[in-house]
């Protein structure tokens, strides 16, 4: 067993996060409960000014949010068209592809912004799937659409 290792002033450097955690703990072991908490509010809240900056600035040279979003929303648009909807309730539907490769089954709730396919969450931005479905009720589609 070797014990020198243990005690060699050459062992390698700690990590990263654990000297993180280590300098945190330095710093708060001597304040209190309320001061810690108050630091961790005003660093939220200066995180929460920067993004807003950052979109404010975003704005004013005209750039979306998020780039991209039109032209995948206006895929999803065109993809809507291969399928078959089958309407189960006013916001229900199951919607199947016309062709073998989408075949699957999904089902959409226009009402809970929610798919099967789990694309309408992850995205924020409604599937093909519920684009379909959408359109086979024109009072709701003018809910998700903006023509």
């Amino acid at each position: 067993m070797d014990c020198t290792r243990a005690h060699s002033p050459h062992r390698p450097p700690k990590p990263i996060n654990e000297l993180y955690s280590v300098r945190l703990y330095l710093e708060a072991r001597y304040k209190s409960p309320l001061e810690i908490v108050d630091e961790v509010l005003a660093e939220q809240i200066r995180v929460v000014a920067k993004v807003r900056r950052l979109v404010e600035k975003l704005h004013q040279l005209g750039q979306p949010l998020i780039p991209g979003i039109n032209e995948k929303y206006e895929a999803n648009a065109a993809r809507a068209n291969q399928y078959n909807v089958d309407p189960t309730s006013r916001y229900t539907a199951f919607v199947q592809g016309t062709s073998s490769m989408q075949n699957r089954r999904h089902r959409v709730d226009l009402q809970e912004a929610d798919c099967s396919c789990h694309m309408w969450e992850l995205l924020g931005i409604p599937c093909a799937h519920a684009i379909a479905a959408a359109k086979v009720r024109p009072c709701i589609n003018s809910l998700y659409c903006s023509t």
